[in-house]
């Protein structure tokens, strides 16, 4: 293609004509980028001017984001000092803002080159959660002028990145077994499990973000597009490691908002059909440590790792407060019989930021600024005891209730959607406030 390219160039415009063409690559926009629009205020160094090098160079060869991008912000937000924002912001400041937004058109440009969205979608969702991450660290969420950066950034995301996402990948989606390809080998087996309910979790944020951002919201048309998903990949209902709780119960509350508690019933039960067939036929549950690897290794060769942990539950142990909340009676005693005859811990994690607020360890963050910046696990594990009685079991559930409540900050700015791109990025399974709204 470059020959092609040169060969009409040099024909159609010799070098002694009126116009002078210059090849541009991806290095040499890269060095024109860092020296011309960052320069001075932002890669002020050598080594920041190479982490952006490689960063674009990189994109393209990763299936994930690279330490070098996750190094650049880290260093650019560090340095960036805003000392009363309800002033007039400092020309530095505002230079680092719009470069912030020009790092998001770039990366989204190179993106739709390689007809790979899926590259914009990973780098900008991380850059938003940096983003948001810096302003609580600082107590900035309820400053106006920074607020209105941000939001340039987050609406992009959302307007366009992940609009354009979905408008490209939906149609594939919505195909019989549309998200499996048989480019996966042998590792498809756990490839196309993953990869559904990744997709899942991103939709499902996605549809939230509309449903709380748009006036003109259709439930009709996107209960359609979420069940037309889930109908047509059929691993959609099967956990393999405990984080499916995440895409799982984000399913399960979009249904109910939608008002299908029918469709939410069959969805819980199907996962539950799942991993209670698992257990049975193949000995494993879902991993509790969320390690793909031994996932893969047990799979593929059925050698279960010693670190492979599945004598505790806590995915199956939100399933069955979900089986008291939708009051399925039934189901209860069924999975009831099944988690004791199998003698499977169960637990459910309660962070400390609630009413054991003495048993934090880590005072410098709140809940809030956790959440956005690591996997939280300052928490303690609490026994869940499965009596009997469904009504007792009932009854427990709603005398512990109002054992985790929370004030966030992020939801008090107007942006409680971002919790859940918060714990899906950082694998965080939802805290008990999320599932036990549910009604």
């Amino acid at each position: 293609m470059k020959e092609v390219f040169e060969g009409f160039v040099e024909q159609e415009f010799p070098k002694d004509g009126a116009i002078a063409f210059e090849h541009w690559n991806i290095s040499k926009l890269t060095q024109l980028f860092a020296e011309n629009l960052f320069g001075e205020h932002l890669l002020i160094d050598k080594d920041t001017t190479r982490l952006f090098k490689k960063v674009i160079i990189n994109l393209d060869t990763l299936d994930h984001i690279s330490n070098d991008y996750k190094e650049l912000l880290e260093v650019l937000f560090k340095r960036l000092i805003i000392k009363n924002p309800k002033k007039k912001i400092s020309r530095k400041a505002t230079v680092f803002f719009e470069s912030l937004k020009l790092i998001t058109l770039i990366i989204y440009t190179y993106s739709k080159d390689y007809n790979n969205l899926e590259i914009s979608k990973k780098h900008i969702t991380y850059l938003v959660i940096k983003f948001w991450s810096y302003i609580l660290e600082h107590k900035y969420e309820s400053e106006k002028k920074i607020l209105n950066y941000f939001e340039q950034i987050n609406s992009f995301y959302l307007d366009e990145i992940l609009s354009n996402y979905f408008n490209r990948t939906l149609p594939i989606a919505f195909l019989k077994d549309g998200l499996f390809t048989e480019k996966g080998g042998r590792y498809e087996q756990v490839g196309y499990t993953v990869r559904t309910l990744d997709y899942l979790q991103y939709l499902c944020f996605f549809i939230e973000t509309e449903r709380y951002r748009n006036e003109n919201f259709d439930t009709k048309k996107h209960k359609s597009i979420l069940l037309s998903v889930i109908n047509n990949n059929n691993v959609s209902a099967r956990a393999l490691i405990d984080i499916h709780s995440i895409p799982i119960l984000s399913i399960l509350k979009l249904l109910i908002e939608f008002d299908d508690k029918k469709s939410a019933f069959i969805y819980l039960e199907e996962v539950l059909a799942n991993i209670k067939y698992g257990k049975e036929k193949h000995n494993i549950l879902p991993d509790a440590r969320n390690n793909l690897r031994h996932l893969i290794r047990l799979i593929t060769t059925g050698e279960k790792s010693i670190y492979y942990i599945d004598s505790v539950s806590p995915l199956l142990s939100v399933l069955m407060e979900c089986i008291a909340i939708f009051d399925l009676e039934k189901s209860y005693y069924t999975y009831r019989k099944f988690i004791l005859s199998n003698e499977i811990d169960m637990g459910i994690f309660v962070p400390h930021h609630s009413k054991t607020n003495h048993l934090i360890e880590n005072n410098d963050k709140d809940l809030d600024e956790l959440l956005f910046s690591t996997s939280v696990n300052e928490g303690y594990q609490r026994d869940l005891e499965l009596p009997e009685d469904f009504e007792v079991f009932k009854e427990n559930l709603i005398n512990e209730k109002d054992e985790f409540i929370y004030n966030y900050r992020t939801d008090e700015a107007g942006y409680s959607y971002l919790k859940t791109l918060a714990h899906i990025w950082y694998k965080t399974p939802y805290f008990p406030d999320y599932w036990r709204s549910l009604e």
